[in-house]
């Protein structure tokens, strides 16, 4: 049964999103694709692929805090490994999945209140994220890649919740129906991820000011990759199509990456999503809020099919 939103409201307001400065590198490479596009669109497509799919590696923090305390995992994956982080010894598993040019680290604020819950935690870098390795990756790559460390947490316990915030979100969708839903997991969370994925290749092509005829070759080599063209990149479809009873989807009307429209479209898509919509806490600040994590607490543990809520707002102030 589909839930009607309820609000979870932060009093300290969204953050100030000033346009950024675009690095001088940008303007050298759109003025790149501009002249051989036309003349070489193949070979443009392949490089504006490339760099589409090398994210920006941020450099890891140092073990510190919460991660001091971490059990580290390393994962075979594609002649390297898949560096994740677990927390306890007992408990069922909840793995939390990052987003795009982020790391496990997002996840800091989860780690105590997960544990004092009962839970065991997986916290996953993935491919070319934070420690892992490879210097490339994208949808099917970064799904797979959790589909190993998956099957490799079968051996020690259940998994039951799996947490995606983002690109995070939209992979772990994908992956589920490319790959089917593991025995034990029974709760999945979905935080501030977009509905559909050819949008963000759109955003992309625009940004850089690809040449139509470049456009063309990247979708017809993104076909002959993956088998799959830009409109069949629907999250929505896909998280309409799992096997589960409730899926809880959190948003911040603030959003300014993923605008929260992309939410609403997500939760239309079926029956069996639960909406909670925040404001005031924007794409990256909605991790670190206890409302909202105490939130996600109480999906987790709700044995019934449907989190009950709809009457009741959890969290409410009044922004000045």
């Amino acid at each position: 049964m589909k839930q009607s939103p309820n609000k979870i409201s932060s009093a300290d307001g969204g953050r100030n999103n000033q346009k950024k400065k675009i690095p001088f590198l940008i303007h050298i490479l759109r003025f790149v694709f501009l002249t051989i596009g036309p003349i070489l669109p193949a070979y443009a497509a392949r490089k504006a692929m490339d760099l589409f799919m090398t994210p920006k590696r941020r450099k890891g923090a140092s073990f510190s805090g919460v991660f001091k305390r971490a059990y580290l995992l390393g994962t075979p994956y594609k002649n390297s490994r898949i560096t994740s982080y677990m927390w306890g010894e007992k408990g069922k598993i909840v793995v939390l999945v990052h987003g795009w040019e982020s790391s496990s680290r997002i996840y800091e604020s989860f780690v105590i209140p997960l544990l004092n819950s009962g839970y065991r935690v997986v916290a996953i870098d993935g491919p070319a994220h934070g420690y892992s390795k490879l210097k490339q990756t994208n949808l099917f790559d970064f799904g797979d890649a959790l589909h190993e460390v998956l099957k490799s947490l079968e051996k020690v316990g259940e998994v039951h919740a799996l947490v995606g915030h983002s690109f995070g979100g939209s992979s772990l969708v994908n992956m589920l129906c490319r790959k089917g839903k593991p025995e034990f997991l029974k709760k999945i969370v979905i935080i501030a991820s977009p509905s559909r994925l050819d949008k963000v290749f759109t955003y992309y092509f625009n940004f850089m000011r690809l040449p139509k005829s470049i456009v063309k070759q990247f979708e017809i080599q993104l076909n002959r990759k993956f088998g799959v063209g830009l409109g069949d990149l629907r999250v929505a479809k896909w998280a309409s199509k799992l096997q589960t009873d409730n899926i809880l989807v959190i948003h911040d009307e603030d959003d300014k990456v993923i605008p929260a429209r992309e939410a609403e479209i997500l939760v239309a898509s079926g029956d069996n999503f639960t909406h909670r919509v925040t404001k005031g806490l924007g794409h990256n600040r909605i991790m670190k809020d206890p409302e909202v994590i105490s939130n996600i607490l109480s999906y987790l543990q709700e044995e019934s099919a449907v989190v009950d809520g709809a009457a009741t707002k959890l969290h409410e102030k009044a922004l000045q």
